[in-house]
């Protein structure tokens, strides 16, 4: 009788079982995983799952007081990072009295975003940091949000320190007097801040080994503009990252502080209108080690202001010095130009991420250009530049081996695609049909060759190879030999091809039997499929929204070039049809984010419930659906959707007067659905957001 070899969960070593484990959320492990067994109840209880403990991440419903300190004292010797939200958690879980967590390093605490829950008040919020100061004098890291500090003289060994506030009133944020007291910093944040001079000049002067100065959405009291380009004596050679991210700070500032940040590694100086190239050039000049700059990272309309004055000449210096460049946003730069982008592309060859959207005059060679000099590109940002076309956005697609995010919104000139050969596409669709036969050897050896696919087309060659030794026997091992003998080791094409010229005449004078030439025949399928694969592209995000100029034919040169989106956006390209978000569903098995809304009321898209069935049959892991002005999808195609679709969580349409939908259909559509809960979010009377959660995820609450 054959022993049972079957291996499940309960076999494996407990490492492995924790390591699994890292990828479960706490409020499932809490819940959950420890009430399973006694092994898993000591296992996820593991240090590497309990460094960092966030109370709101259970829910309120299930979590107490109680619970929550009982689950501390369980785990304090593994925590490392506690956070506290003063809108969900009393003075008891922030205490905690009779637990000391040994190893803790940092604590975040405070009211995150406005709430109309009542918070502790300011004085009993203050005695809690006391507290906690006493408990752990050595912790390094303090993070506090939306409150005031009262007391100056605790954490005396912080490293780190971040204090946020989402109401810019002085009461909140002067800090000055805090900072006076904590001489070990090395990383400041200070967001959403009302600074006075004194705190500038603090933080410019009082801190020689100084890091990290991030001032995002902080401005200077109005009259001391001026004062702060007095401030002499800057202590800031060890600073690497500045975040000047929607301050109000002078251009003459941040010429002083780049002559003496010469380490400096990471700015941002998005949304700062009185930054200019004086400033960019200085950073030029002196900060060759530069390798993130961010002059505008969001897109906008120029004139509404809030922008940076940098010009071309600006860019052009960091392209002279900035060599090591690995991040550049200048989206909607008005005055940035093709040759300004091109100077860029030729200076900066470890560029990464790359965004520069709403540039008018950039052109197809320039991309081009950054196809060859900049192999390592990863997400690349074309959007609103109207005069590329499909020759520059294909080359992205075929040669950026790297990239992983594109997007060319409103790139209207882009109509063709030249990816990837149809034809050949459908025979490989075939691939799957096995004969009866040879079915398990085939599956056998194509779940061999499957581990390969995002190997290079040699290696997959090279066990390609060691398939045909197990079928063909020593002969075959032989040859092989004789072949290494020669010193026909390297990879390339000659030798591949007379290696392959050789297995075929090896193969046909060995094999006789018609059913092993079908396996062989199979198998040269399977070989043929894999290098297709291997030179496909590997971008998951992609959006091509509002790119008039996208067809059918487009969509399914994506579909097959492009196996591992994961996200999609077709919003507004009206000529897409049903056969074309099919053809995507079909080849796209990963797909999870999927936006396929029509434009405007005469660019409405053309799709219907048959589009929508397409997706319940193919988009196993689909998440979220937007399907906005889609005015034929009906309330029966939503709950088709809703009802068969298993990974689904957000469905948002449209309910208008031109559409077959209304707020009452769905109400009554949703009530036929079963296993799942719905909740129906209305928007601006028209727009709809469907949740939809499984019932066994209200399970968890009910049972504790």
């Amino acid at each position: 009788m054959e022993e049972n070899t079957d291996i499940g969960i309960l076999d494996l070593p407990p490492d492995v079982v924790v390591h699994i484990f890292k990828f479960i959320n706490h409020k499932d492990l809490l819940f959950s995983v420890k009430n399973t067994c006694q092994q898993w109840d000591q296992l996820s209880k593991s240090k590497s799952l309990w460094k960092t403990l966030n109370a709101a991440d259970f829910p309120d419903y299930a979590f107490t007081t109680k619970l929550f300190l009982e689950l501390l004292r369980d785990v304090c010797e593994s925590i490392e990072s506690l956070y506290f939200d003063l809108t969900h958690h009393n003075q008891k879980i922030i205490k905690h009295e009779g637990i000391l967590c040994s190893n803790l390093k940092e604590i975040c605490i405070g009211q995150y975003r406005n709430s109309l829950c009542d918070v502790i008040p300011t004085p009993e919020f203050n005695n809690c940091l006391l507290r906690l100061s006493e408990k752990y004098p050595n912790l390094t890291k303090l993070h506090i949000v939306n409150q005031v500090l009262i007391y100056e003289d605790i954490f005396n060994n912080l490293e780190v320190f971040v204090f946020e506030s989402y109401e810019r009133s002085e009461d909140r944020i002067e800090v000055s007097e805090f900072l006076q007291q904590h001489e070990k910093l090395r990383h400041i944040t200070l967001r959403g801040c009302i600074l006075s001079v004194a705190t500038v000049t603090k933080l410019l002067t009082g801190y020689s080994d100084l890091e990290t100065l991030d001032l995002c959405e902080s401005v200077l009291v109005q009259d001391d503009l001026n004062h702060v380009l007095n401030i002499e004596d800057m202590k800031i050679e060890s600073l690497r990252t500045l975040n000047l991210n929607g301050t109000d700070l002078v251009d003459g500032l941040l010429q002083k502080i780049a002559k003496k940040s010469k380490c400096l590694e990471y700015l941002n100086v998005a949304k700062c209108p009185r930054i200019t190239n004086s400033a960019i050039e200085m950073v030029a000049k002196y900060s060759d080690k530069l390798k993130t700059l961010i002059i505008n990272d969001e897109g906008g309309n120029y004139s509404e202001g809030g922008f940076c004055d940098v010009t071309g000449a600006g860019l052009e210096r960091i392209a002279e010095n900035c060599h090591n460049l690995t991040v550049l946003k200048i989206n909607d730069c008005p005055e940035v130009g093709d040759n300004s982008v091109a100077a860029i592309i030729k200076g900066c060859p470890e560029l990464e991420e790359f965004e520069v959207s709403g540039c008018l005059s950039l052109q197809d060679v320039t991309v081009l250009s950054l196809v060859k000099n900049c192999p390592k590109i990863r997400r690349l940002n074309l959007g609103n530049c109207p005069q590329l076309t499909g020759k520059s956005v294909s080359s992205v697609l075929r040669c950026c081996k790297s990239l992983k995010d594109l997007d060319i919104e409103t790139c209207n000139r882009v109509t063709d695609l030249d990816l990837v050969d149809t034809e050949a596409c459908r025979t490989f669709a075939q691939i799957n049909e096995i004969d009866k036969d040879t079915g398990k050897e085939v599956a056998k050896a194509e779940a061999v060759l499957g581990v390969l696919i995002l190997d290079a087309v040699e290696e997959i060659n090279d066990s390609k190879d060691k398939l045909y030794d197990e079928m063909t026997g020593n002969a075959r091992d032989m040859m092989l030999e004789e072949k290494m003998s020669d010193g026909s080791q390297n990879n390339d094409k000659s030798d591949k091809s007379c290696l392959n010229s050789d297995v075929n005449e090896k193969r046909s004078s060995i094999l006789s039997d018609g059913s092993d030439a079908k396996l062989i025949c199979k198998l040269d399928q399977s070989m043929q499929y894999l290098e297709f694969l291997s030179n496909c592209c590997h971008v998951s995000v992609l959006n091509l929204s509002f790119c008039s100029g996208i067809t059918n034919s487009c969509i399914k040169q994506l579909a097959w070039h492009c196996p591992d989106l994961r996200e999609l956006n077709i919003a507004a390209c009206y000529m897409v049809t049903n056969a074309g978000v099919k053809e995507l569903v079909q080849c796209c098995k990963f797909l999870r984010h999927l936006n396929i809304s029509g434009g405007a009321v005469t660019q409405t898209s053309r799709l219907t419930d048959d589009c929508l069935s397409d997706i319940v049959k193919h988009g196993k892991n689909l998440k979220e659906l937007i399907v906005q002005k889609n005015y034929n999808i009906s309330a029966d195609g939503v709950l088709n959707i809703v009802q068969n679709c298993e990974e689904i969580g957000l469905i948002c349409v449209e309910a208008s007067q031109r559409s077959n939908l209304s707020k009452d259909m769905l109400i009554d559509v949703m009530g036929l659905v079963k296993h799942k809960t719905t909740c129906l979010q209305i928007k601006a009377d028209i727009q709809i957001e469907i949740k939809v959660l499984k019932d066994a995820e209200f399970d968890i609450g009910k049972r504790y």
